[in-house]
């Protein structure tokens, strides 16, 4: 049985432009990136194909750019370097759908099996002059409900919210993927990042328990947590075959304590407990000294990315969560085995990693800085000097601009926020220039 709501045509678009870029070619644009499908309204001789082709971009000269959904990672490369499709696949991969009349009637084409992520489509071989409804976009998400909102004067902050909501929507079918363009997974490290802005936008409680059963339904090995659930074979820097890193198996017991903490979910906790434990006892045994030396990190960061530092105060996060985990299901024995646990790895963490006496912790960038104040692995003689040190990270190092990844950017809002430099945060987003 589905646990979760349907995916569902939510919103229909119309193109709000339509240009001949070259002879019976045409580009229909609607105005904004979304996931779903084209709808082709065409009318014609029998045997005519018509076939469309999506794109999140256009060139220059407003012919069609299709690269960015095209899932680099799995390809090869020919002689001259470029790449190419595998066994049966095309040499290039873009998203294209094809359909042929059967002619002396108007006919309507829309796909089933599949879904794109676009704002533009390229329509070729559509017999005679196209207009602006000749095709409609149907947006697709698995229907959750909206039950939050968030509105204020600064226009770009609404703006921000708005196109947050439609991303996040792009990416609800059935998983909470990465891209509705080009790799479509699931991917634990994404939903680190955002799981919260989605529970603050709309109700997640069952799709999230879906999700934390996605993550324990593709552990492998003796228990290891994979980089994407399901699995589909990317296992990135980690210590065994097929186990994905400690940033991206974090999403299953982060989820947990998540519709615990916002839906009062105890049945989840109950549930999953034991294979939340079993990956805290197996980054245990595979940790030098509680140190967690490899993960892909803070992924997409402009700065460098302090790899060991985040992954050791993510492993001391997912120690804490599990002891929290045994309070509420009163296992009382394990609680106080997994605060031990928490509490040598900060101070693994500590030794490793702070320069007593500056607050500064490894490169002390706004990833490293955050990461310590955020998660809690601050003594409390350096808070102030660590917290002053992240400030400083933003204005001084980087002009009031932000240089974090998928966890960094998550650590350092709420950080400044709750350290009482929400200022340096309003500004931060609300920078116009690059990066921002």
């Amino acid at each position: 049985a589905m646990p979760i709501p349907p995916i569902r045509v939510t919103t229909t678009l119309s193109a709000v432009t339509v240009n001949e870029v070259s002879d019976g070619v045409y580009i229909f644009d609607f105005g904004q990136n979304f996931a779903g499908w084209v709808s082709l309204n065409v009318e014609g001789r029998r045997g005519t194909t018509v076939s469309m082709r999506m794109g999140e971009l256009i060139h220059a000269d407003g012919t069609l750019n299709p690269m960015t959904a095209v899932a680099g990672q799995i390809k090869g490369l020919m002689a001259d370097g470029n790449p190419r499709g595998g066994p049966g696949a095309p040499e290039v991969a873009w998203q294209i759908n094809s359909y042929t009349l059967k002619g002396g009637e108007p006919e309507q084409y829309t796909p089933r099996f599949t879904f794109h992520g676009f704002r533009y489509v390229e329509v070729t071989g559509y017999p005679g002059v196209p207009d602006l409804s000749a095709v409609q976009g149907l947006r697709l998400n698995t229907d959750v409900e909206s039950v939050g909102s968030f509105s204020c004067s600064n226009e770009r902050f609404n703006r921000i919210q708005e196109m947050v909501r439609w991303t996040l929507l792009s990416n609800i079918f059935s998983v909470q993927s990465d891209c509705p363009a080009r790799e479509k997974f699931q991917y634990g490290g994404d939903i680190v990042g955002s799981s919260e802005m989605a529970i603050y936008n709309f109700d997640m409680a069952a799709f999230y328990a879906k999700t934390v059963d996605d993550h324990r339904d593709a552990a492998r090995g003796d228990g290891w947590f994979t980089e994407t659930a399901p699995y589909v074979g990317i296992a990135a820097a980690n210590y065994e075959d097929e186990a994905g890193p400690i940033g991206w198996g974090l999403a299953h017991p982060l989820l947990m304590s998540q519709l615990y903490q916002y839906y009062g979910d105890r049945r989840i906790i109950e549930d999953h407990f034991e294979a939340a434990r079993t990956w805290v006892d197996l980054l245990e045994k595979s940790s030098d000294g509680y140190i967690i030396d490899r993960c892909i990190g803070d992924h997409e960061s402009l700065d460098p990315k302090p790899i060991e530092l985040i992954a050791t105060a993510q492993f001391f996060q997912a120690a804490s969560l599990v002891s929290s985990f045994a309070l509420v299901i009163g296992k009382t024995d394990l609680v106080d085995h997994y605060q031990a646990l928490a509490t040598r790895i900060k101070s693994a963490f500590v030794n490793r990693f702070l320069e007593p006496g500056t607050g500064r912790f490894g490169i002390s960038t706004q990833a490293a800085q955050s990461a310590a104040v955020y998660l809690g692995l601050v003594p409390e003689s350096e808070v102030d000097l660590a917290i002053q040190r992240m400030v400083d990270a933003v204005v001084v190092d980087h002009a009031g601009h932000v240089a974090t990844g998928i966890f960094g950017t998550k650590y350092l809002l709420n950080t400044l926020t709750d350290t009482g430099h929400a200022d340096v945060a309003y500004s931060m987003v609300n920078k116009r220039d690059y990066p921002g």
